[in-house]
């Protein structure tokens, strides 16, 4: 499955907040989701990268990132979650994070 962004703030600067109007180009990330019926889902995200045109901004140029992703991260907040209570519990969190089939 192919993604691109579609929430416009994810346009924003993460060190200034200046909405960006130019793009540097794409990227392409896998981050990894958790299970669907027992399948691990194929997600490829074409993210775009932004300058940020603020002089006052140090920052340059950044990834688009959104909640369910934050920047720099490879795990969505819903597998890293599962992930988490798979630990505290013991392992014993059936279907959370799941066997590859």
């Amino acid at each position: 499955m192919d993604l691109v962004t579609a929430d416009e703030r994810a346009r924003r600067c993460p060190e200034c907040g200046t909405l960006a109007r130019r793009s540097k180009g794409r990227r392409v990330t896998r981050p990894r989701d958790v299970p669907i019926g027992g399948r691990r889902p194929v997600v490829r995200w074409c993210k775009r990268r932004w300058r940020c045109e603020e002089p006052a901004c140090g920052r340059g140029s950044f990834t688009e990132a959104v909640a369910a992703v934050p920047a720099g991260k490879r795990l969505t907040v819903r597998l890293r979650a599962a992930t988490g209570a798979a630990v505290t519990d013991g392992g014993r969190t059936v279907g959370a994070v799941g066997a590859r089939s």
